[in-house]
């Protein structure tokens, strides 16, 4: 039996004991970078007005800053990314009881994320031991495939992109990526030198990823690999976003089993309705229920 399960940040936003809080949804994640960041937070009247736009919420801020203030994108998802890497589990947080639970069912295990924050990785350390974010890593130790990069993503240390002015931010570096080993290094990096960013996506529609493309991409068609093998497939926390083709076109071919855990389910339906005779059930209800339901039905819950 294999399983895959798939996080967004619904999973992150209901995971419970996390400092120095949950990670924010969407449409709190303006305001909470302009609490952590002097930049986020004295940004340009014009770019400011447009994260606060709604019609998606935030998304439409980075794409609009992109094309028109372009020289700000990458200091932007500098800081954005430092802000990401200061989450981290407390005693009793879904992510640790999710795996207590996963445990005590023996099956061959896949994991995926939408999310920049780094619980689900975490969770995984503890109870594996270690965990491998690099797609092309061909060992014994959990993998959990981040699809729209992460903050411990960098540019590769055999490579340095020299720029002596804000033309560096009007570019994209399309080589090889590292790995960074821990928070602290990354954080580090970051704080170096902030004409330097994590590879992942923009935050904005398309998910547009500046630094090491090719990188995500291969993580995005080893998700795609390992959903086209599984037998059932858990998507928690996640937004149904159609036009987000390497998260929802491999779902749609699967042969797997698909269970989708969210407290609001009816934008699932196309979905549903777009896989036909598949078998493709909602839950409505979060993450924090789920694992509970996980813990008083064991295997039962997954017949």
């Amino acid at each position: 039996m294999r399983r895959l399960f798939l996080f967004g940040a619904g999973a992150s936003y209901g995971a419970g004991p996390t400092a120095p809080s949950v990670p924010p949804l969407g449409n709190q994640l303006f305001t909470a970078l302009q609490q952590y960041s002097a930049l986020w937070a004295n940004l340009p009247r014009d770019v400011a007005a447009e994260f606060n736009r709604s019609d998606p919420p935030f998304e439409r801020g980075f794409a609009w800053t992109r094309k028109n203030a372009d020289e700000l994108t990458i200091p932007l998802l500098n800081h954005m990314g430092r802000y990401f890497l200061q989450f981290r589990m407390l005693q009793d947080n879904v992510y640790l009881r999710f795996f207590l639970a996963l445990r005590r069912m023996p099956c061959e295990l896949f994991f995926a994320t939408l999310n920049y924050d780094m619980l689900l990785e975490e969770a995984v350390e503890v109870f594996a031991g270690s965990v491998e974010l690099d797609p092309n890593y061909k060992g014994s130790h959990a993998v959990v495939l981040k699809l729209h990069g992460g903050p411990t993503f960098a540019i590769s240390s055999n490579y340095h992109v020299y720029n002596n002015d804000s033309a560096y931010c009007n570019t994209a570096f399309n080589g090889p990526a590292q790995v960074l080993s821990t928070k602290e290094l990354s954080l580090s990096r970051w704080e170096h030198d902030p004409r330097d960013a994590p590879a992942m996506a923009l935050y904005a529609e398309g998910k547009a990823v500046l630094n090491c493309p090719k990188f995500v991409k291969t993580i995005q068609a080893r998700y795609a690999f390992h959903v086209g093998l599984a037998d059932e497939i858990y998507v928690v926390g996640v937004n149904y976003v159609p036009s987000e083709s390497h998260v929802w076109q491999p779902i749609l071919d699967a042969r797997a089993t698909v269970r989708i855990i969210n407290p609001s389910t009816d934008p699932f339906i196309p979905l549903v309705a777009a896989r036909r005779t598949q078998s493709t059930s909602l839950h409505n209800f979060g993450f924090g229920d789920f694992v509970s339901r996980m813990d008083a039905q064991g295997e039962e819950w997954f017949a």
